[in-house]
């Protein structure tokens, strides 16, 4: 997709950058070409789970372990909030990954 056009919906970008990706996730090279930027990582939260659920295969959750080392500290630290931490350095609290979908380790 030349650098600069316009679309109208995460749909149309998906299926423009990422043509036949069913057919073609298999494949590093295709891959290795083409990658969409995004300024927010809520946006590209979104843009990751749409592209996922067009792959094949079963989804598997992985929860993050949230505990504390000293129980006095409990209180401090609940674990509603501890799970709702969302920033650039640290992954989400609940992790969805199917064994096919290609994953990027940063």
């Amino acid at each position: 997709m030349p650098c600069g056009q316009i679309v109208n919906s995460p749909d149309e970008l998906l299926s423009k950058v990422y043509p036949y990706i069913r057919q073609n996730f298999k494949d590093q090279d295709w891959l290795s070409h083409r990658a969409i930027l995004a300024s927010r990582n809520d946006v590209v939260q979104k843009l990751n789970v749409t592209i996922q659920k067009q792959l094949p295969g079963k989804e598997y959750a992985y929860k993050s372990i949230d505990c504390i080392l000293n129980d006095d500290e409990a209180v401090q630290y609940p674990i509603e909030f501890l799970n709702s931490i969302q920033t650039p350095d640290l992954q989400a609290h609940n992790l969805i990954l199917k064994v096919v979908a290609p994953i990027m380790l940063v």
